[in-house]
């Protein structure tokens, strides 16, 4: 036997104690625990399951507890067996995978009359470098700190309390991402309701496509691109650069960081407090300036530069074409 390959502690438990975390009617049919001794390393690649990651008791121990809701529990195992689900770790890092499945005839009445629910709830280490996957399932981590991938397609996300490094690529299903703290957050969305909150990172980027994009109370230099997509930030403190494509986007707060935004065939419209100072330059068709402001400088149908409050920061905003709209707030 390859001495790296390390046996899980724990094997199956058909009828152990319920996670939890898991619906009171699901059936635990796997409790496994790993040793790790440096750093944990996950990568989870599971289809239509509900994987949680949490932080568990133990700085070196990792517990996959799998469970299955929605059938008789003689039928649990079965299900797991179907969907060829398995576990393994090499050296620090622990693996959780379904394998192709063979698609007979068999297979497909199964898939026609399954109503099963297969949740994956996993017990880690605080440093955790992950990878996860888990198309057409759900998503939620909560409390760990690493170097964090999650690839969702047709697939909630909710993630809370990360710290380190996080990306999300995710299609068609909302991202909800409160309370990160770290070097870089990126999400990268399709068609999907993204929501990022209480967040302080070096570098935040993010890319979506369809959908709406919201940022709320958010320290760090933040950099936006967006198709199609509803965009808000919020209370930004930090540098903003924006390429923006018929995507309406919106700005409030107080600003003391530079601004860049930059819309092809959609508006800009910005809601600054009475004390922000700025350096500006708006062009848009046309642009309006609420009279509120205290301005000085050139003033255009469709163009304005000058200060705000006697300078300061740079915030450039260009529609066109479309309206840029300051008002105050």
């Amino acid at each position: 036997m390859d001495p790296d390959l390390i046996t899980p502690i724990n094997a199956r438990f058909p009828h152990a104690m319920q996670e939890r975390t898991v619906p009171s009617d699901a059936v635990l049919v796997m409790n496994q625990e790993f040793r790790v001794n440096r750093r944990c390393r996950l990568n989870v690649q599971v289809p239509g399951a509900t994987v949680r990651l949490r932080h568990g008791d133990d700085h070196d121990r990792v517990v996959v507890s799998v469970s299955v809701g929605g059938v008789a529990e003689d039928e649990a195992n079965d299900v797991l067996d179907r969907v060829r689900l398995s576990t393994r770790q090499v050296q620090d890092q622990v693996y959780v995978q379904t394998e192709e499945p063979v698609r007979d005839a068999a297979y497909w009445r199964w898939m026609r009359n399954n109503e099963a629910t297969l949740h994956i709830d996993l017990a880690l280490p605080p440093n955790t470098d992950a990878e996860i996957s888990a198309p057409s399932g759900e998503i939620h981590a909560s409390g760990l700190r690493g170097d964090i991938d999650i690839i969702a397609a047709a697939c909630p996300v909710h993630v809370s309390d990360i710290g380190g490094s996080l990306r999300i690529t995710a299609n068609g299903d909302p991202v909800t991402v409160e309370q990160f703290s770290g070097e870089e957050l990126k999400v990268h969305s399709t068609a999907a309701d993204v929501s990022v909150s209480r967040v302080e990172a070096n570098a935040i980027g993010l890319r979506a496509t369809g959908g709406k994009l919201t940022l709320n109370d958010v320290r760090g230099a933040v950099d936006v691109e967006a198709n199609a997509s509803e965009v808000k930030l919020i209370d930004v403190d930090g540098s903003i650069r924006g390429d923006l494509q018929a995507s309406p986007v919106s700005l409030r707060g107080s600003r003391a960081s530079a601004t860049d935004l930059r819309a092809t065939g959609g508006p800009i419209t910005v809601s600054m407090g009475s004390s922000v100072s700025a350096d500006i330059l708006l062009e848009g068709r046309p642009v309006e300036l609420d009279t509120a402001i205290p301005f000085r400088g050139d003033l255009e149908e469709k163009r304005v530069e000058g200060t705000i409050n006697g300078g300061g920061p740079p915030m450039t905003l260009r529609a066109v074409p479309g309206t840029v709209r300051c008002m105050q707030s």
